[in-house]
């Protein structure tokens, strides 16, 4: 905390007047043992309630009290007078240079000489009526600004036996001098205090030479007031042996507490959440006009977040920016986008001068809630970590997964509208986010196949970076954000550049089955029923399709262009076949104009197989057989000569054979034979085609996220972005 010295002129006349008149007030019981000590300490009681005062001008025009001086240090050295550094509860005006005589860490409170500099007065108000430095101790929590308007103080004086706290007193130490630092003249040596060999407990406790011990000229006992600590200070009646003024407070005014003409009052910025770019404002109001100057540098309040980051190590400094020869600042600091504070601000309780100077207006600040100043803040209200099972990932080869569409898939209550009793705000669902993180920054790209606002039933596919097989992969769900008026999903950007086609197949109306990735490779439904949806798809909607032996009118859908880039791919789908007629086709392939075709067929027994022109099946092993009436995992993979099919997961033994395999796909549900039909009996659903090897491990992976999401991945209670 930057402090500035006492200004003169940071009262008005009447201020000061009325100083001096509560000041005439104090009383301080004096020992009126000779003529001698009576005109010595009516000077002291004189000095003592004038730095006293002073020390409450200094408040009104700081709002702190200063640290004391070093009473060590000879009258004629630089640093004789001079407040120690360090100020403020934690570092107790001690460690710097200058610093207080004695510390008390554990009580916050520091003891040493009276800090003429800083209060503006002559060497000779550090000395009582016997030529003896005056001790002053403080409270030094007061020796920074303070958030509230008083503090109850650290320091007891036990007056007449009722104890009283306050944050400053000032004592004599008499005519005997007992503990009282004995002036030292010149510039260089070392001041020491004054051991008079006094055998009174209560002036003992006054002296504080050390923490608990004292010596005497008879040796060494343990003195320490009730507490221990060095904290306690008596003022009394004087008789025999005791003869100490102990001065705090007044009958007018109370230390203790900040005045009213110290106050400045703070209009911050308005609750809401701010962005990178905008300004926080932050307006102060003084009770009369303040002088600014930025020459030697420019003020500034300190920021920092409640949960967040704000600046630099966690301090934004808002500067000072207009406002000097009127009664109103104003300080500002703009947003900067690593800045992050979802719970709010603090403000510390002081203008920092950083080399500036602000006249006739106090630094201290009552601090402003702004635990509604929302810096960055998440839009979002809930979000919940979705956290994937790395034993459901395929370990055929021990491979992390690379941009896989994992499957979100369930039925949520949360994620039904606030009309239906959930927590989405928008009836479409546009709400709804996937992130990598738990303030909802970094969106994931995702595709959302299907919403249900009224059951919160949800089909999503979200593009993971990464999906290890070796420890839990987690991904955040993120929903309720009311400024959100647009779709957020992203399909095209959901499947990776090796997906040629990706068909959900759940549309319920038009004769389109969309492709969701960007080649838009649509295919258009024909046929007697043109298929429609089925609710019974393994992932949402599936397509119903009927075919009959050699009839040239059976249901099936027709790509217009889809060509794989070389004789590598992978095709896969579900089916649910519900009567295999002959050999019930699933993706056919062929030469345009030619009855070449290739193509995977369902054969009655259940067998998989691939037949890569008219005549020639090449087929591999499926581990199983494909049974009727329940949904199967089918992927066919062709790398060059070699095949390869998985069924639920599971690789069957590839085969090696020459074929038509860079054809064009032609269709779904059909073999491309007019007369000859053998179209797919049953229910389609999430058919893919992919310009590379699909892994192993990458169709393990599928079959376990798609055959089961909520095994797959668990999500986590609702936590606050």
């Amino acid at each position: 905390m930057n402090q500035t010295p006492f200004r003169r002129g940071g009262f008005a006349l009447i201020q000061i007047s009325i100083l001096l008149v509560v000041a005439s007030l104090v009383l301080v019981t004096i020992l009126p043992s000779s003529q001698t000590n009576l005109t010595a300490n009516n000077a002291t009681t004189t000095k003592m309630n004038t730095i006293l005062t002073a020390l409450r001008k200094f408040q009104a025009a700081n709002g702190w009290l200063p640290c004391p001086a070093d009473a060590s240090q000879p009258i004629g050295s630089t640093t004789y007078g001079v407040v120690a550094a360090n100020s403020g509860a934690t570092n107790n005006c001690s460690g710097g240079s200058p610093a207080a005589n004695f510390v008390d860490a554990a009580n916050h409170t520091a003891i040493g000489m009276v800090p003429a500099r800083a209060l503006g007065l002559s060497n000779d108000y550090t000395l009582d009526g016997y030529g003896r430095d005056i001790t002053y101790a403080v409270d030094t929590a007061a020796t920074s600004c303070w958030a509230s308007t008083s503090l109850p103080g650290n320091i007891v004086v036990a007056e007449n036996w009722i104890t009283n706290n306050t944050v400053a007193a000032l004592v004599s130490h008499g005519a005997d001098g007992h503990g009282a630092w004995m002036p030292r003249p010149g510039a260089s040596g070392t001041a020491v205090r004054l051991n008079a060999g006094s055998t009174d407990v209560d002036q003992l406790l006054n002296a504080h030479l050390t923490t608990g011990t004292f010596p005497t000229s008879t040796g060494s006992s343990q003195v320490t007031d009730s507490g221990g600590s060095t904290v306690t200070f008596v003022k009394k009646a004087p008789n025999a042996t005791f003869d100490d003024l102990v001065v705090y407070r007044s009958p007018l005014w109370n230390i203790n507490s900040l005045p009213v003409v110290s106050q400045t009052t703070v209009a911050p910025p308005a609750n809401g959440s701010y962005s990178t770019g905008q300004t926080l404002t932050f307006t102060l109001t003084f009770s009369s006009a303040v002088t600014v100057n930025t020459s030697g540098g420019t003020p500034y309040l300190s920021l920092s977040a409640i949960s967040g980051n704000m600046g630099t190590s966690n301090v934004a400094k808002a500067y000072y920016q207009s406002g000097s020869g009127t009664t109103v600042l104003t300080f500002s600091y703009t947003i900067i986008s690593s800045d992050s504070a979802a719970t709010g601000l603090t403000m510390a309780p002081a203008i920092t001068l950083n080399g500036g100077t602000i006249q006739n207006g106090g630094l201290c600040l009552p601090v402003p809630n702004l635990s509604g100043v929302l810096v960055n803040a998440s839009p979002w209200v809930y979000a919940r970590a979705v956290t994937i099972d790395h034993t459901k990932v395929g370990t055929v080869n021990n491979t992390d997964q690379t941009n896989f569409p994992v499957l979100f898939s369930g039925t949520y209550s949360y994620l039904t509208t606030q009309a239906n009793g959930g927590n989405v705000q928008n009836a479409s669902g546009y709400d709804i986010i996937f992130t990598s993180d738990s303030a909802c920054q970094n969106s994931l790209s995702f595709e959302q196949e299907s919403y249900n606002p009224s059951t919160g039933a949800v089909v999503y596919w979200v593009k993971v970076p990464t999906v290890s097989h070796s420890a839990s992969t987690v991904i955040y769900l993120c929903y309720d954000n009311s400024t959100i008026t647009t779709f957020q999903s992203t399909p095209s950007s959901t499947w990776d550049g090796n997906f040629q086609g990706v068909w959900h197949m759940g549309e319920s109306s038009g004769t389109t089955l969309h492709d969701s990735t960007s080649n838009a490779n649509n295919a258009i439904k024909k046929g007697a029923s043109n298929p429609a949806p089925t609710s019974s798809g393994e992932i949402g909607g599936g397509q119903t399709f009927v075919g009959t032996l050699n009839s040239t009118n059976n249901d099936y859908a027709l790509f217009s262009s889809l060509t794989p880039a070389t004789n590598t791919w992978t095709i896969e789908w579900w089916a649910y076949e519900t009567n295999a007629i002959y050999l019930d086709s699933v993706f056919l392939q062929s030469d345009s104009g030619n009855i070449l075709f290739a193509g995977y067929y369902w054969y009655p027994n259940g067998s998989l197989h691939w037949y890569n022109n008219y005549n020639t099946s090449l087929t591999p092993t499926p581990p199983s057989a494909a049974s009727l009436n329940n949904w199967h995992h089918v992927v066919f993979v062709r790398n060059g000569d070699s095949m390869n099919v998985y069924l639920d997961g599971v690789a069957g033994t590839a085969v090696t054979g020459n074929g038509t395999s860079t054809a064009q796909f032609k269709g779904l549900g059909w073999d491309g034979v007019a007369g000859y039909d053998c179209s797919f009996n049953g229910t389609l659903d999430e058919a893919r085609l992919s310009n590379t090897v699909r892994s192993a491990d990458w169709i393990v992976t599928e079959y376990n996220n798609q055959s089961s999401p909520s095994t797959f991945y668990t999500v986590g209670a609702a936590v606050t972005p």
